[in-house]
């Protein structure tokens, strides 16, 4: 995701929780303004953080997104709720957060929980994710 957004050179694999080390990438707005995104390799398959997830980067997002495979034969709602219990710690209060169902092509039903469906590979998407990515950062937070 980071890579179709930003062009950025992350290590990706085809496999869940393939991230290993912090990934940067610049998103950029029509105006030029650069938001630097990060992949960080956070939770392990059960929902536990990882002891090299680098999760403290999270204190200072105004933005988090949750990837869900929209494929995945486990239901959406109980991985996003083990996602969230295992970021708990590290999110700060009243960061705003998407969720993007990935692998959206593959999937044999809609992921009700996602805010934006994708599919990284044929472009599908993106740039409503782009749009909606933008318009929350351009947000003005309380």
């Amino acid at each position: 995701l980071l890579a179709a957004l930003t062009g950025a050179a992350a290590v990706v694999a085809p496999y869940p929780h393939s991230t290993l080390e912090p990934a940067f990438g610049p998103l950029e707005d029509a105006d030029g303004n650069l938001y630097l995104m990060i992949d960080l390799p956070g939770l392990a398959a059960d929902g536990t953080p990882r002891r090299d997830a680098h999760l403290e980067q999270l204190e200072r997002a105004r933005l988090a997104v949750h990837c869900i495979d929209a494929a995945d034969p486990e239901p959406a709602a109980d991985r996003l709720a083990r996602a969230r219990e295992g970021l708990e710690e590290f999110m700060p209060e009243g960061i705003t957060e998407l969720v993007v169902a990935t692998h959206a092509d593959e999937a044999e039903e809609v992921v009700a929980e996602a805010d934006v469906s994708i599919d990284t590979e044929t472009g599908t998407g993106l740039d409503d994710l782009r749009a909606r990515l933008l318009a929350a950062l351009l947000t003005p937070t309380s």
